[in-house]
């Protein structure tokens, strides 16, 4: 949660593959809405052929991004991923610097 004023949103985001995990479509960036994403250049994007990686971790920065606040607004690391065969999960951290 972040008060008024001018912010700077940066963060990164970790998908964990189980061995059979296939996926086409990774994203994430930060937002003022739940589960929603910004224009093209405010999101990290991955998308592929059918890719298999294997079990682990892949790891990547969001943009950093910057708000304008007029009043106390939650700020929220959304996360999405095209997928089959097996599970995903992802995890993240955002972290946030006032400007003025």
């Amino acid at each position: 949660i972040l008060t008024a004023g001018d912010w700077t949103v940066t963060g990164c985001v970790a998908f964990t593959f189980a061995g059979s995990t296939s996926y086409t479509l990774l994203q994430a960036g930060s937002h003022t809405v739940t589960a929603a994403f910004g224009a093209q250049e405010t999101i990290f994007t991955l998308q592929q052929p059918a890719t298999v990686p294997g079990a682990g971790d892949m790891s990547f920065p969001i943009p950093t991004r910057r708000f304008l606040l007029v009043g106390t607004t939650t700020i929220y690391l959304n996360t999405s991923a095209t997928f089959t065969v097996s599970t995903l999960k992802a995890y993240g951290t955002i972290g946030a610097t006032r400007k003025r």
